[in-house]
């Protein structure tokens, strides 16, 4: 059987395509073990859902045309032909079956064995699904709105979205895979298609579908999946999905006419008979199950075991030989700098030396601060040449980047540390050996710093042998004069980080002229004259210094903000009522206590996973983490710590 098997499918249909699946794995196994190869033809959109198929050997396009083909499947779509299709009306064969006996190798018949159809992820996208199962400690249900046929739609679909928030342990979405004109009060909206869809699917608790091809995709992902059906019979026609997927069937059905799946009915009594209490019953019976999907085994990787052992020993580190002179060089924007105090106040703790700090700027930050001796400004200046500068001026320096840190150190002090302390003869003679392969090569992959759950300042103390149990960066700064007359407003920053100005970032959220649209109180905007305009805001941009930033944002009833210096700066300042928009940068690594984040139910997470990933999304998906982010979310939450509330979505 050598030579290339082509599975071909000519139409569109999600569903039917996903239902095709078992084919492919039957074929691959019944011919790979002789050379043979296996493709599958396919619609762009559909062939997007068998990207990674272990068993696809090459992928095409309805467009491409093979060539040495020795054997061509022809999949025929059961519409096209009347016998098959009185068939499957007949309740005697389901669609994966009859792909199964529709197509032949050699001649000989494919026999399908019951398995269910089955789609895979790549290693980042369980890594994404990862993110947003932990994202929130509730169970996440979606909920489609929309299926092929109007028919086919569930008509008390808002009565059940209403019964689903009012389980408070539940976190419900509305998901379909095209935009939809669907509003409800307080449940988001998620609107993808393809992977993003998919991959989004995968990190569900349950998915509550309609007869469509979202239903199909959720099950094929291993994701416990509700059915509402009322023409088709599911049971008959695509019960080959197994336990992970409970079908509504028929329940209540008052209907004369069965096996309608095709025929518009205007009364659709099938469906109306479901009534959405009995929807929610089953779903809580599903949601109370145990369940673990095996599909999003996370592999374990070279780089992240490698780090495991190297931030583990780093955290042992306990400075028992005080340096006559440190110092501490962060080259980052606002908020990195803000940061530097505290590793400044534990290394003042532990030595009882006070630190010099060489930032790119911001000075007046560290003014009154017992803990800190100077502040070098070198501006622009490389990295590189610095840090090579640098170490020869202190004793002890400590350098940060990415969250991670290190120690350069003379005389013996921190450079050598390992080799004079005995409590220490686990680490490598030179702390800093040990360390810089890390350091230097780790910034490719350091979005998996996530997974330590740590905030990046913690870990940066971790990694330098500080202790890492408490944040303490604090801005000592005196109350400013109140030279505005505000009152009862919401302050906005629509920035950047300072050493990116001028670039639209991929932090950047495009919601803001509605959102204060939606406000029914005043806005002021502050920041540098490089941020957009907001429309309809008091405009501060360039206006105010960093004291005075402070001052505005300790009057505000509410800030709202992405993530980026301000955000730092309000968490050092102990300013209350922080909402943050996050999108490539969430998770714990960022998330100061207190603060209220608001983040996309759909990707996100993939800082630093690319060199220029501050200004093209590094999956070409035009930041669709930030811009799912809906304004009327945001407007409702700032409502709700507006007026002091404690629920949060």
């Amino acid at each position: 059987m050598e030579g290339v098997y082509l599975i071909r499918r000519t139409l569109t249909s999600m569903g039917d395509a996903i239902s095709l699946e078992p084919l492919i794995t039957l074929t691959h196994e019944r011919v790979h073990q002789e050379g043979g190869k296996v493709w599958f033809q396919c619609d762009e959109r559909i062939a997007d859902f068998f990207q990674h198929h272990p068993y696809i050997d090459r992928l095409l396009t309805a467009y491409e045309s093979p060539q040495d083909i020795e054997t061509v499947l022809s999949i025929v779509h059961p519409n096209e032909c009347p016998s098959i299709r009185s068939i499957m009306n007949g309740g005697k064969i389901n669609a994966t079956q009859l792909f199964c006996d529709a197509a032949k190798i050699n001649g000989e018949r494919i026999a399908y064995d019951g398995r269910p159809p089955r789609l895979y992820f790549s290693e980042e996208e369980k890594q994404q699904i990862a993110f947003i199962r932990r994202s929130s400690p509730k169970k996440k249900v979606a909920v489609q709105v929309k299926g092929g046929h109007w028919w086919k739609a569930y008509p008390h679909l808002k009565e059940l979205v209403k019964l689903l928030e009012a389980e408070k342990e539940y976190q419900i979405y509305i998901t379909n895979d095209e935009p939809i004109p669907f509003k409800h009060h307080s449940t988001p909206l998620v609107a993808l298609k393809y992977r993003d869809l998919m991959v989004w699917l995968g990190a569900m608790d349950l998915v509550i579908g309609l007869d469509s091809g979202v239903t199909h995709l959720a099950a094929a992902v291993g994701t416990r999946t509700y059915g509402i059906y009322g023409p088709t019979d599911p049971q008959e026609i695509l019960g080959m999905y197994g336990v992970h997927v409970s079908w509504n069937k028929f329940a209540a059905l008052r209907c004369p006419r069965k096996h309608c799946w095709l025929r518009p009915c205007e009364k659709v009594v099938c469906l109306r008979a479901l009534s959405p209490w009995e929807v929610l019953k089953n779903c809580k019976e599903i949601l109370a199950g145990g369940y673990e999907n095996p599909r999003l085994t996370l592999a374990p990787t070279r780089v992240s075991e490698r780090v495991d052992k190297q931030v583990s020993e780093r955290a042992e580190i306990v400075h028992k030989h005080a340096p006559t002179s440190v110092a501490v060089m962060r080259l980052d924007g606002l908020g990195g700098t803000v940061t530097l105090s505290d590793q400044a106040k534990k290394i003042y703790d532990q030595t009882g030396q006070k630190v010099k700090l060489i930032t790119r700027g911001h000075e007046t930050l560290f003014e009154g601060n017992p803990h800190v001796e100077e502040v070098i400004n070198v501006g622009m200046r490389d990295w590189r040449e610095c840090s090579i500068v640098m170490r020869n001026e202190f004793e002890a320096l400590a350098e940060v980047r990415f969250g991670l840190g290190r120690w350069y150190g003379q005389n013996g002090h921190f450079k050598s540390l390992a080799k004079r302390d005995p409590d220490l003869s686990g680490l490598s003679k030179e702390l800093l050996t040990e360390f810089n392969p890390i350091f230097e090569q780790f910034p490719k992959d350091y979005n998996l710093l996530n997974r330590y759950g740590l905030h990046h300042i913690q870990l940066t103390d971790k990694t330098l042998g500080l202790p890492y149990n408490t944040i303490e960066s604090k801005i000592f700064v005196d109350e400013a004069v109140d030279w505005m007359g505000l009152t009862d407003f919401v302050l906005v920053n629509n920035g950047v980080d300072v050493i990116h100005r001028g670039m639209r970032q991929t932090k950047c959220w495009d919601g803001w002229n509605d959102l204060v649209k939606r406000l029914k109180c005043p806005v002021v905007q502050v920041g540098t004259l490089h941020d957009a305009l907001i429309e309809g805001v008091t405009d501060l941009r360039g206006k105010t210094n960093l004291k005075q930033a402070i001052y505005l944002m300790k009057k505000s009833r509410v800030v709202v903000v992405t993530e980026g210096g301000l955000m730092h700066l309000a968490f050092a300042a102990s300013v209350p009522k922080v909402i943050v928009l996050g999108g490539p940068t969430q998770g714990p690594l960022f998330e100061y206590p207190g603060h209220h984040w608001i983040t996309s139910h759909v990707c996100g997470d993939c800082w630093g996973s690319k060199d220029n990933w501050y200004e093209r999304c590094p999956k070409d998906a035009d930041a669709v983490c930030m811009q799912t982010i809906s304004s009327y979310r945001v407007a409702q939450k700032v409502e709700e710590v507006f007026n002091s509330l404690s629920t949060m979505y």
